[in-house]
């Protein structure tokens, strides 16, 4: 068991403590266990071998709570985040205040995410699910093959009490097509009536390598986005 809240400044990385963010000995299964007690940054300092089995839950909080948790690289260095994961292979599950950034020092774009899963089902690269809310990925390469109602950016449907609301995209490059297989759409969002994934931010991305929709925003489920600056294009 973990007695000790998270606080400060983790590596992850192949020769850290914690190898990986979602297999069952990864940071996101302690994290889940033993909550916060602070903002938390995470360093990812090599490239990950992940399996998607392990969600980044709605932690714990121990003080004034509201706390935030970063990952981004350790230097202006490139760093793949993979694995072959037919559920999503990065989950935010009702997970609030979670800022992915790829870049090092303010400048660069050095994380990749990539689910490798070649069903093209199911398989997204980055997922929201049951509330997760205030989140952002920005200045990061997100690619999965999946079919028309999942995407490489996920967000699904919600079975707490509101959706996934007021997160942002921005500044990512987001594609589905990984060699020669090539998926359905970039972004998709599924939603729940009643508690729509809303305010939701798609700026400044490059969007490209579907074969379907770019971006698809079902007409029940999902509200008030907003979809701007963003360069969208197949082939070449």
């Amino acid at each position: 068991s973990y007695a000790i809240t998270f606080s400060g400044i983790y590596n992850v990385g192949s020769t850290e403590i914690y190898t990986s963010l979602t297999k069952a000995s990864g940071l996101f299964a302690a994290i889940n266990a033993a909550g916060l007690g602070g903002n938390i940054t995470v360093n990812v300092t090599s490239n990950l071998a992940e399996d998607g089995a392990v969600a980044l839950n709605a932690w714990t909080e121990t003080g004034v709570g509201g706390y935030s948790l970063t990952i981004q690289p350790s230097a202006a260095t490139f760093r793949t985040i993979s694995g072959d994961a037919v559920n999503g292979l990065i989950r935010f599950d009702d997970a609030d205040r979670v800022t992915i950034d790829g870049r090092s020092g303010g400048s660069g774009a050095f994380l990749k995410f990539i689910n490798t899963n070649g069903t093209v089902t199911t398989g997204a690269a980055i997922t929201f699910i049951n509330g997760a809310s205030n989140n952002t990925i920005r200045y990061a390469d997100i690619e999965a093959v999946t079919n028309s109602t999942t995407g490489a950016i996920l967000f699904s449907t919600s079975s707490s009490s509101t959706g996934n609301t007021n997160n942002v995209i921005d500044n990512c490059t987001i594609t589905s097509t990984i060699g020669v297989q090539t998926g359905k759409v970039a972004i998709y969002s599924a939603g729940t009536v009643g508690k729509e994934n809303s305010t939701i931010s798609i700026t400044n991305n490059t969007i490209h390598g579907y074969s379907d929709r770019a971006i698809d925003v079902t007409s029940t489920g999902s509200s008030a986005w907003t979809v701007t600056n963003n360069s969208i294009y197949n082939g070449d």
